[in-house]
């Protein structure tokens, strides 16, 4: 039996919208499948010296988008990245009028036509949106909310709108209150990235992992905005001084002690500074206070007096101690 080769072939650019969510993996993946045609995974790994796992994930969000096509053995393969035999049932006319009868989905399908701008779908779309709808259980709400956010988003199809709502499935995303839900946290994680872009000027390139890491850590696990972040980046630029290389590890400690400390406004990081600063100085001046005071030792002072006087004196000493040693 022979092997089956999966391989990669570019489909499209991004727009602009969907080009802020491309990291910079997955945009290298897009120009290499452009500039060189089918790739496998492991000849796209070993071309940008990345891990397989880093270049599975970013291929899964390029067939996803609808950017890059995956294909069997030099064939452009079924629509879903969880390859079965049985995804979808073999559906005769007869059928999948009975199926669109009984369920309803008259208008689901012509909602759908209408995002295409199509007056009526082809058949084996028909199958698919009615295969997700019936053996899926996604709602009219869900695909339809879904086909317009992504077609909002980037040029798509039904085969990446089945690629997509299949993927949501796995990760429990099945109903259009989660949906939404999914669409809300996908949204408050864009704005942070771009009040980050704003904070640390990273326009024009891709967050690296580490920063993301970094960042979601500072806003779900530290609970800090925008604002304190931008309070510690400050601190962080006058701490780098000349060198202009803003030290990442810092503001982190930074942001890990206001944590700690429980300070959470920029008016409570100040306050906090005010006090520290006051006990330094306080300790400084305590200490120098207790530190034995080495007095100066005082010159001798000579005030005016008669030079032959004090000659005489010392004649006297002199001849006296002369004298007494005679008369012993």
């Amino acid at each position: 039996m022979n092997e089956m080769k999966i391989s990669y072939i570019f489909k499209a650019w991004p727009d602009t919208e969907l080009l802020r969510d491309c990291s910079k993996e997955e945009l290298s993946l897009l120009v290499l499948l452009y500039t060189q045609g089918a790739q496998d995974e492991q000849t796209l790994a070993e071309a940008l010296s990345l891990r397989a796992a880093r270049v599975s994930g970013a291929l899964r969000f390029l067939v996803e988008e609808g950017l890059a096509e995956m294909a069997e053995n030099g064939v452009v393969a079924e629509p879903s990245l969880h390859p079965s035999d049985d995804l979808f049932e073999a559906r005769g006319g007869a059928a999948v009028a009975a199926t669109i009868r009984d369920h309803a989905l008259a208008a689901l399908l012509e909602e759908c036509a209408a995002l295409l701008k199509k007056p009526v779908l082809e058949r084996w779309e028909i199958e698919q949106i009615t295969a997700l709808y019936e053996q899926y259980g996604l709602g009219e709400e869900f695909i339809v909310s879904l086909f317009a956010d992504m077609r909002s988003r980037s040029a798509c199809s039904v085969k990446a709108l089945v690629n997509r709502a299949i993927g949501l499935h796995k990760q429990g995303i099945d109903s259009h209150e989660a949906l939404m839900r999914y669409f809300e946290n996908r949204e408050e994680k864009g704005e942070f990235e771009r009040s980050v872009r704003r904070i640390f000027g990273s326009y024009g390139r891709s967050l690296s992992d580490a920063e993301r890491e970094m960042f979601t850590r500072w806003t779900e696990e530290f609970g800090f905005g925008e604002e304190m972040i931008k309070l510690a980046y400050s601190r962080a630029v006058i701490r780098s001084g000349a060198s202009g290389k803003v030290p990442y590890e810092y503001i982190n400690s930074v942001l890990e002690g206001w944590f700690n400390e429980g300070i959470r406004t920029p008016e409570a990081a100040d306050a906090a500074d005010a006090a520290y600063k006051a006990k330094h100085a306080g300790e400084k001046n305590g200490a120098e206070d207790a530190a034995p005071r080495r007095t100066r030792q005082k010159a001798p002072q000579y005030g005016s007096f008669d030079t032959m006087d004090a000659f005489q004196r010392a004649l006297e000493r002199s001849y006296g101690a002369e004298s007494e040693d005679k008369n012993k």
